[in-house]
């Protein structure tokens, strides 16, 4: 049914009234394209009369009728009906309720250690010293220790510079320890090569390894040995050009 308005609007310019759209009395489909223009020209007089009793224009129309607009829209809120504050709204119209990572969200920590270390005996077990802080968010070093604000899975990731003074290849041995105790199964091992030509049998030894950290505080220490004294950590200055130094350890920690 049409509203006062709407009558009026099509009294003043002989319009036809159908289910609340407006047509031309003349041939509907050729004119059919004009019902978009009046149609807003009604609206315009709804607002207009909403607007002079409540001071609010009234969108009701609008949005009934599925307007479109080029202009753009500013509102203090969009709401959507059956909404929630865990939400939010797409481009298309669909709501999302999926959570993303951003670069806050991202818990991390990068380090390395720019010393020698060396072992006494053959199988003393030492902890792998860790020096220097390179990045970190949520991951901090102490007493070359990693330890974790954020409960989760961590990817944890090694590379040592391992090498070997000795003529004749040597066994190297590196594994996990989560809050001082040794992680098991998390133990590797590789043959280190004798020295050669004058100069020490270089080694990097790269591994990773998933631990889930269980509570805030906990951490991560890394644990080595070598069946002889003669196989170290080594940080290398090469001071050949451009080259950089090389760490004795590098180690880095990632939330998955």
């Amino acid at each position: 049914m049409a509203s006062p308005t709407e009558n009026i609007v099509a009294a003043l310019l002989d319009l036809a009234i159908d289910n609340g759209k407006l047509y031309a009395n003349t041939k509907e489909m050729i004119y059919k394209q004009r019902e978009v223009y009046l149609r807003r020209l009604a609206v315009s007089f709804t607002q207009f009369s909403a607007q002079a009793v409540t001071g609010v224009p009234d969108l009701q129309e609008v949005t009934d009728e599925g307007s479109v607009t080029t202009n753009s829209i500013e509102a203090n809120a969009f709401i959507k009906t059956g909404g929630t504050s865990s939400q939010f709204l797409k481009a298309d119209g669909s709501v999302d309720s999926n959570t993303y990572l951003t670069a806050t969200s991202i818990k991390y920590g990068s380090f390395y250690d720019n010393t020698i270390q060396t072992i006494a005996a053959p199988f003393e077990e030492k902890t792998v010293a860790i020096n220097t802080t390179a990045y970190s968010n949520d991951v901090t070093l102490a007493m070359n220790r990693l330890y974790f604000a954020t409960v989760g899975m961590y990817n944890i990731q090694v590379s040592l510079q391992v090498t070997n003074t000795y003529n004749q290849a040597q066994l190297f041995y590196l594994w996990f320890a989560y809050n001082g105790v040794a992680i098991a199964d998390s133990a590797s091992i590789a043959t280190i090569p004798s020295t050669h030509g004058g100069n020490n049998g270089h080694y990097i030894f790269a591994m990773n390894l998933f631990v889930d950290v269980l509570a805030p505080g906990d951490n991560i220490e890394l644990k080595w040995t070598a069946d002889l004294a003669s196989i170290q950590l080594e940080a290398i200055t090469p001071g050949i050009g451009t080259i950089p130094a090389s760490p004795s350890v590098i180690v880095t920690a990632t939330l998955v």
